[in-house]
């Protein structure tokens, strides 16, 4: 089963942070768990802190992802995320 996996988090001062993740799991709970293990798999208190955040959608969420990539690659996912193993997005600005 493909699942999304995606943190959304900002603060003033440590800027807009966004992690996304298309993922083929057994289950929710092991989509989350990669999604741990690729982000934040060496900083535990990171993860204790961010983990709160972390949503879980069954299937490709196209509307996430249509604003970080190019049409065509989502184009591309939707016929081939059944087939496939990971995407990771993790992208980090800070204005201030």
């Amino acid at each position: 089963m493909t699942y999304t996996v995606y943190l959304e988090y900002f603060a003033t001062g440590e800027g807009l942070l966004r992690q996304i993740m298309v993922v083929n799991a057994t289950s929710p709970e092991a989509a989350r768990e990669r999604f741990r293990e690729v982000f934040y798999g060496s900083e535990p208190e990171a993860w204790e802190y961010y983990q709160v955040g972390v949503v879980v959608r069954e299937g490709l969420d196209v509307a996430l992802l249509q604003p970080f990539l190019a049409p065509r690659v989502v184009e591309r996912l939707q016929r081939i995320h059944e087939h496939m193993n990971e995407l990771w997005l993790h992208w980090h600005v800070n204005l201030s």
